[in-house]
């Protein structure tokens, strides 16, 4: 098939498609996918995509991925999405974000999340960042990191310029735990507002 014979399929044939057959998709032809097609690929079919596959799909088609099948992508290739598609991720999949998908985003991809997208990161996924991703997070985003879980080293990955940034909730959530891995760079720019 074609991309443009691709593009012509019915969301209701798509959402048909076995995993066999979705597996035999090449980038070439999820390229031709659009957004309407994609709201039909469920789970159990999509993580049938292959790396190449799944990086082919335009950032609006990625976006209209239902946030239930989200969890199934490829570790490979959300790994690799662009900023372009990183930035097109709703909020709502980055909420159903799984182990291992989190610690995937690098600072690239980290740098294109918006407040909205982090916002629905789970504590628990966010201390999962690596230490690439978490200083690379805009100043007008890190205030709706959750840090609740933060550890000692996600702690020292946090910039004196996202410190000034941050919430007096955010800080004072930092588990005890984590304030011994906070840099003096970051303690020194944080705000006397930081403390209310």
């Amino acid at each position: 098939f074609t991309s443009a014979q691709i593009a012509a399929i019915l969301p209701t044939q798509i959402a048909q498609l076995t995993d066999n057959q979705v597996a035999k998709l090449t980038a070439d032809q999820t390229v031709g996918l659009t957004s309407t097609q994609a709201k039909s690929l469920v789970l159990g079919v999509l993580d049938s995509l292959t790396s190449d596959a799944v990086l082919a799909l335009a950032p609006a088609t990625l976006a209209a991925i239902t946030p239930t099948a989200f969890p199934a992508l490829d570790g490979d290739a959300f790994a690799n999405f662009s900023t372009a598609q990183i930035a097109a991720l709703t909020p709502a999949q980055l909420a159903t974000l799984v182990d291992g998908q989190t610690s995937l985003i690098g600072s690239e991809q980290a740098a294109a999340l918006s407040a909205a997208q982090l916002a629905k990161v789970a504590a628990a996924d966010a201390v999962k960042l690596s230490a690439e991703a978490i200083p690379a997070i805009k100043t007008t985003a890190i205030g709706s990191l959750a840090v609740d879980s933060f550890t000692e080293a996600a702690a020292s990955y946090l910039t004196a310029e996202q410190a000034a940034a941050m919430t007096s909730k955010q800080i004072s959530k930092l588990p005890a735990a984590a304030v011994g891995g906070l840099t003096a760079e970051f303690v020194a720019a944080l705000t006397p507002g930081a403390f209310k």
